[in-house]
């Protein structure tokens, strides 16, 4: 479907399948895709604030751009895993989405453009500076440096978030 910057304020599009969508720049605002397959489907851009995108499918999805301001991510899958918090984080100093995801399972992840591992997996292979440097060389230059901090600032998103307790997923 070519839904680019199509009005769906308030759209009960739950359960919907949007598999390789283009919702690129789409108002979303307040949306119910709840249950949606948007798997593969392009979100750049998109006004996702106060959506439910609870238990929606949005592993391959490109959330770059998006507004993701208090949407409902809980329960919501990145390939097969429940997530419990997702910020993406926009920046023009690099110019690829960058997210910073708590999974159920407790374990977090940074991603760097098509770059997508948990932190102990960046931190095991020496974090972002070695990774992609034919595109990104470790040079000192103000772009490696800016990647670097863009990084860096993700990493610590991702280790601020919370895993809610029993009672507030319960709304006590």
């Amino acid at each position: 479907a070519d839904l680019y910057r199509a009005d769906l304020y308030r759209a009960d599009l739950s359960s919907a399948n949007l598999s390789g969508a283009n919702l690129s720049g789409a108002d979303l605002y307040r949306a119910d895709l709840s249950g949606a397959n948007l798997y593969r489907a392009d979100l750049s851009y998109a006004d996702l604030s106060g959506a439910s995108l609870s238990g929606a499918d949005l592993s391959g999805a490109d959330l770059s751009g998006a507004d993701l301001y208090r949407a409902n991510l809980y329960r919501a899958l990145i390939d097969g895993k429940l997530i419990v918090d997702l910020i993406a984080i926009n920046s023009s100093a690099y110019p690829y989405q960058v997210q910073a995801v708590l999974f159920q399972d407790g374990s977090r992840w940074v991603r760097m453009g098509c770059l997508w591992k948990s932190l102990h997996d960046w931190d095991s292979e020496g974090g972002i500076l070695n990774s992609n440097t034919s595109e990104f060389p470790n040079d000192n230059s103000i772009r490696s440096i800016a990647r670097a901090d863009i990084f860096e600032f993700a990493k610590s998103t991702a280790l601020k978030m919370t895993v809610p307790t029993k009672e507030a997923e319960n709304g006590q």
